[in-house]
């Protein structure tokens, strides 16, 4: 993934860091942010590719997952981030559909 965006010229690099959601968590509250915005970090030029995304629904994954969640999607948008990672959701497709609704 990271060699085919980088050769379409949509990102400055081709690596890939491939985490899980429970990797962008801690057991402690407000260190979510934290953890994640840490892994957004080592993903940028490239992707990351977040295997079995679905438990970042806050039902399924637990409390600190709507920290996690809302500083993934704000640091999106951030000049930091922004068209400088590519973020890759993954996961069944029923499960996918019912934490996107969340």
């Amino acid at each position: 993934m990271g060699l085919m965006f980088n050769a379409l010229h949509l990102l400055p690099g081709e690596d890939l860091i491939e985490a899980k959601a429970s990797d962008l968590i801690t057991g402690y509250a407000g260190q979510a942010g934290k953890c994640t915005r840490d892994i957004l970090r080592k993903s940028l030029g490239g992707v990351l590719f977040i295997d079995e995304a679905y438990q970042m629904d806050p039902i399924r994954g637990g409390p600190y997952m709507t920290e996690a969640v809302d500083e993934l999607v704000g640091a999106l948008t951030e000049e930091e981030f922004k068209g400088k990672v590519l973020v890759i959701l993954a996961g069944y497709s029923d499960d996918m559909e019912k934490m996107l609704k969340v």
